[in-house]
């Protein structure tokens, strides 16, 4: 997945599969329910927490996600916010 900066947040598309292409942002580490949201064409353009849509996302997708997240907002290495 390539991820674009838009502010302060960071931008990737998935491919669902249910056929539906979505956005992820992330614009918090893991420790925020809402750091990672998906926006999908099919509700209207509202953000949904990345745990709504675990059932249509593959095992590799939901990884990078969380990577991406983990290394642009995350403290597990450094056990500070970047």
């Amino acid at each position: 997945m390539e991820w674009r900066a838009n502010g302060a947040a960071f931008i990737g598309s998935v491919n669902l599969q249910d056929g539906r292409e979505a956005n992820v942002v992330l614009v918090a580490g893991r420790d925020n329910p809402k750091g990672a949201m998906i926006i999908a064409p099919a509700n209207g353009g509202s953000p949904e927490p990345l745990h709504s849509y675990l059932a249509l996302l593959t095992p590799e997708q939901v990884i990078d996600i969380l990577c991406a997240q983990e290394c642009r907002f995350g403290t597990a290495l450094t056990g500070q916010p970047e």
